[in-house]
């Protein structure tokens, strides 16, 4: 019988095997599910600014993050560095890192907190969905297998930028010129170098034009620069070591830049000066702009004067003159300056000079008929100080006839009306006591036709600088001898004065530390407090005020206790070298010791070895241009052959000047050793191969640069002062002024009895024979005739002299600007003339301004204005 199910009975069978298919029996049933996973925080913006910086440098990093709840930055250089930690919740923010050291890897790690997810079937936005569990696996209900949590945490985002470390080369530069000072025209080679030497280099002046063409190798052996020019080969670009020939048109600065390939950047200047004197031009006929003849038969002397030298010269006489021997210059150079000319009448002579820089200038002179056939010939010296007496030599000119001068009209102070009045031809020599605005000379025929022969004598006009408050004295002066127009003084303050020095320059002070410096150079003796400093040792002064040749940057300054250095022209200044004494046994001094200008100087009594029992005091500090230093101590002369190379602590750069062991003073060729050494001074400026110093001992002269010395002849007493001028060296004594020819000893006394502490000597030869001031104990006193007379000085301001500095130097304007200074109590006293030809025939109002055009102290032409309106 065949049996048939129904659909429902297939159903209810299938449903049975399914339940029973279980080996337990307990019921299950297979679901699906999901897991809600949080993706990973984003990333969105994580660099450093800038990623390329110096050694030591800084860097800023920036991140910006979504979805996290935690961020940290953590930071490791090559070198183990790790310059910066941060753990923070905030998703956007800067952090510095400073002070790099090597390249710098940053990574930052954004993290979801551990368990955080989505609740519930539908996964939030950012989020997967999986299906759960995996294929295959089943899920009790109610049953032994546990339920999932339905969430899981999510993986860490991290981004890792490395900042580049450029470790920073130092670029040394170094720029020098062969002449420093050059005449209108006249060419130099700069030579320069810079380090590493694969910096990029230029070189420019101070209107930013390249110095060109570039010179290498051994065309920079060459030291003429036409020779340099015509025989050397150009580089393509300025080489790192080189030289290039310059032609300034007026005083520039050139200034050499090397940029490493790191970006660092090292620079060096020198100073080329032109010796811009302005073109002037004058002419005279017999001795005078408007000359009166008695006949035009009889020559005529013309004279002029054509600046700068080498100028083109043109001289024509309106209508043409007769004859002229030698003939009148036309349109060339020529090496003389006058002429003797005939002429047919009244006649105007006109001088015309030109150079190729300074343009051109003219001057007129003229003669006529007049009544009378008279002149004068003028000897005097150019300036002289208000009150001082000079002498004139006043006669009859040469083919003139002195019975037609009625009167020579001279300006005298001492004079009725201050106007000297002399007939000739009995005058002669005349003594004139110096008027305030100079002495002019007049002529007055016996026509009554005045001749005005201008101001034949200028007087210094010189204002008072009370420089010293809180000050003893003024104790040296000196002019900066690259820049005339600088000019620097020295005082003693009061003691120890908390260790501050002070000099002056142009009238503004400056305070040095020296205090600082001795503590810093480990030259403070122990149990040297401030009362010890300021009772006891008590004397610091200003011994000496020096500027390097060639560089007015690097000033000198000699003190107690050592030589102060400044390489910013007096802004800063540091210690050179200590001068301490120390004792050797604890049994070799005795708590003094003789010092500078015959003083003494108090320390303390030594009581055990290697005591620092006083400071020696420098009395004077000479440097050359190439950098040799003689330094005068109260216990002998020191020399430094290279002060670079000494402040740069290189071997073989010490200190020459105290015997070894075993070794005297004498057998070593130190013979100012243990001596008192009150000046220094150096014959040539450029290496100062040849030097004199004036010792308690005597004076001695060195040969090789200051290293050895040996006795240079006697003098009656001991020299405190050396000056040197030519072939002659003056030395300032105690019993008076000596003087010897540099080749070979030779002292002659000058004259002055009294002890003179300065000296000071006009660079010019007078018209009477050598200008000196001298300072002594009673004042100041001077000689016009090179010592065979001597009479006082009474300038304003001044009594007992105990410092005197003069510089005479060509102007710009043309002439000679005298410089002088005098240094008396607290009182300085400074004053200025422009002197020579171009200054004579000018008025006040025109000698005021020539003045400020030649460079004269705004504070001396202002006195000159008050002292003219008087």
């Amino acid at each position: 019988m065949k049996i048939k199910f129904s659909w429902i009975s297939k159903l209810l069978l299938l449903a049975v095997v399914f339940l029973t298919a279980c080996d337990d029996g307990e019921l299950r049933v297979r679901r699906h599910s999901f897991s809600i996973t949080p993706a990973s925080p984003v990333i969105v913006k994580f660099n450093a600014d800038p990623n390329q910086i110096l050694l030591g440098e800084s860097t800023t990093i920036t991140w910006e993050v979504s979805g996290a709840d935690s961020i940290e930055i953590t930071s490791v250089g090559k070198d183990g560095s790790s310059p910066i930690h941060v753990e923070t919740k905030e998703n956007a923010g800067t952090v510095v890192a400073k002070n790099l050291t090597a390249d710098t890897d940053f990574i930052i790690t954004a993290a979801v907190a551990a368990g955080a997810g989505a609740e519930g079937d539908v996964a939030p936005k950012g989020f997967s969905i999986g299906a759960y569990p995996p294929k295959g696996e089943d899920v009790a209900i109610g049953g032994k297998i546990g339920d999932p949590s339905g969430s899981s945490t999510a993986l860490p985002s991290t981004k890792t930028i490395t900042v580049k470390v450029v470790a920073v080369e130092e670029v040394n530069a170094m720029i020098t010129a062969d002449k420093e000072t050059l005449a209108d025209g006249e060419s130099t080679i700069i030579r320069w170098s810079v380090t590493p030497e694969d910096a990029t280099v230029e070189v420019l002046d101070d209107q930013g034009v390249a110095a060109e063409p570039t010179y290498a190798g051994d065309d920079c052996l060459i030291s003429d620069p036409t020779e340099l020019l015509e025989r050397g080969t150009p580089t393509d670009q300025v080489p790192a070591k080189g030289c290039a020939v310059v032609s300034p048109l007026q005083s520039s600065v050139y200034t050499v830049t090397g940029t490493s390939k790191s970006g660092t950047i090292g620079s060096a200047d020198v100073a080329v000066s032109v010796a811009n004197v302005e073109i002037f031009a004058e002419i005279k006929v017999n001795g005078v702009k408007n000359a009166k003849v008695f006949s035009f038969s009889d020559p005529l002397d013309i004279t002029w004067k054509a600046e700068p030298a080498g100028s083109i010269v043109t001289i024509k006489a309106n209508p043409t003159a007769v004859s002229c021997t030698p003939e009148l210059p036309a349109g060339q150079a020529v090496n003389y300056s006058s002429a003797s000319c005939v002429v047919s009448g009244a006649t105007e002579f006109i001088i015309e000079v030109e150079t190729p820089s300074a343009g051109k200038a003219s001057d007129t002179a003229n003669v006529a008929l007049g009544e009378t056939n008279v002149g004068l010939d003028i000897r005097s010296d150019e300036w002289a100080f208000p009150g001082e007496e000079v002498s004139l030599e006043i006669k009859a000119a040469s083919g003139t006839d002195a019975s037609q001068i009625k009167e020579v009209q001279i300006s005298d102070l001492s004079a009725a009306g201050f106007i000297k009045r002399i007939q000739l031809p009995t005058a002669g020599l005349v003594k004139v006591i110096t008027p305030p605005e100079g002495i002019r000379v007049k002529m007055v025929d016996t026509s009554d036709h005045v001749t005005d022969y201008g101001v034949m004598v200028r007087s210094v006009t010189t204002f008072i600088e009370n420089v010293t408050e809180n000050a003893d004295a003024i104790t040296t002066l000196s002019f900066d001898p690259n820049n005339k127009a600088t000019r620097f003084a020295g005082v003693q303050m009061s003691g120890w004065n908390t260790g501050k020095l002070r000099i002056y320059k142009n009238g503004a002070d400056i305070d040095i530390d020296l205090g600082a410096a001795l503590k810093a150079a480990n030259s403070i003796g122990s149990g040297w407090v401030e009362s010890f400093l300021d009772e006891v040792i008590h004397y610091f002064p200003v011994n000496a005020i020096s500027v390097r040749p060639g560089n007015s940057n690097e000033i000198y300054v000699a003190t107690t206790g050592g030589v102060m250095i400044s390489d910013d022209a007096g802004k800063n200044f540091s210690m050179l070298t200590p001068a301490r004494v120390i004792s050797s046994n604890g049994k070799d001094y005795d708590g003094s010791h003789p010092t500078c200008r015959g003083l003494e100087l108090k320390g303390s009594k030594a009581t055990f070895k290697k005591q620092i029992v006083n400071l020696k005091q420098v009395c004077d500090v000479e440097i050359s241009k190439s950098g040799r230093i003689l330094v005068a101590t109260d216990m002998g002369i020191l020399t430094i052959r290279d002060v670079q190379a000494f402040r740069n602590k290189e071997a073989g750069a010490g200190v020459i000047g105290r015997p070894s062991e075993g070794q005297t003073a004498e057998s070593s060729g130190y013979l100012t050793f243990g001596h008192v050494v009150d000046d220094v001074i150096c014959v040539d400026i450029d290496s100062c191969s040849k030097a004199f110093a004036a010792a308690d001992n005597g004076i001695f002269v060195s040969n090789d640069g200051g290293e050895t010395w040996t006795s240079f002849g006697e003098v009656s007493s001991r020299a405190y002062e050396l000056k040197i001028l030519g072939d002659t060296i003056y030395a300032a004594t105690e019993s008076g002024i000596y003087q010897s020819p540099i080749a070979s000893a030779g002292w002659v006394k000058m004259g002055v009895d009294s002890k003179v502490l300065s000296l000071a000597i006009d660079p010019t030869v007078g018209k009477f024979g050598r200008m000196l001031i001298a300072a002594t104990e009673d004042g100041m006193v001077v000689t016009r005739d090179s010592g065979a007379t001597w009479s006082a000085m009474n300038v304003d301001g001044i009594s007992a002299g105990d410092s005197v500095a003069l510089w005479a130097n060509t102007s710009q304007f043309g002439g000679k600007m005298i410089n002088v200074m005098f240094g008396s109590g607290k009182n300085i006293v400074f004053g200025q003339a422009l002197v020579g030809t171009v200054a004579q025939e000018l008025e006040n109002s025109e000698y005021e301004e020539a003045l400020l055009s030649a460079g004269a102290d705004e504070k001396v032409v202002e006195a000159l204005k008050t002292r003219s309106s008087k």
